[in-house]
């Protein structure tokens, strides 16, 4: 189980998860950025099955992943990640709807939970066991590094140390949205 934490600032996107990883009823505290990770053009948090997530990163760092603007580039995304899972493992019962995951992509966040439930991310959210608390911190104006932080001290499947990731959003290009007036010539 997990907690991994997004919130959106007007200059950057902060991201935040805790260490553990839980097999049943043991856990193990990993160094390991398994449930966060920084692929360069998106960053994704994966709460679930480590194999799930895993197969994911490998997936993504073999792509350059440019068009992710909306709901249905997510859902095509989740298809073809779909698709290439089950042309790639042998006898693979692996499904998007095993994990719960947050991307990152610019200024844009999106939560992906059951499978196929996308809902783009306006303030903060969270997912993995601990996400209620977190809710609650995060709306009582905690940053990324202390929600985390307070749910590992209140959920089983939860611990420390913390890990962070700060994305600067990009500029808007200001030529591109200036808008052009005709003079029908």
């Amino acid at each position: 189980m997990s907690i991994i934490v997004v919130k959106k600032y007007p200059d950057k996107i902060v991201l935040g998860c805790d260490s553990q990883a839980t097999h049943w009823w043991n856990k193990q505290i990993t160094e390991e950025p398994v449930k966060l990770v920084d692929l360069g053009d998106i960053v994704v948090g994966s709460a679930g099955f480590v194999k799930v997530t895993k197969l994911l990163h490998t997936y993504i760092s073999q792509r350059k992943v440019t068009k992710l603007h909306d709901e249905v580039d997510i859902l095509n995304f989740i298809k073809d990640f779909e698709k290439w899972i089950k042309d790639n493992t042998v006898g693979s019962d692996i499904k998007m709807s095993d994990n719960e995951f947050i991307f990152v992509k610019d200024d844009k966040i999106w939560t992906v939970k059951e499978g196929y439930l996308i809902e783009e991310v306006e303030h903060f959210t969270a997912i993995g066991s601990g996400y209620d608390k977190a809710l609650m911190a995060l709306e009582l104006g905690h940053d990324v590094e202390e929600t985390v932080k307070a749910v590992c001290k209140f959920d089983l499947f939860c611990s420390e140390p913390v890990k962070i990731i700060e994305k600067p959003i990009p500029a808007k290009d200001q030529h591109s949205t200036k808008k052009t007036k005709s003079t029908g010539r």
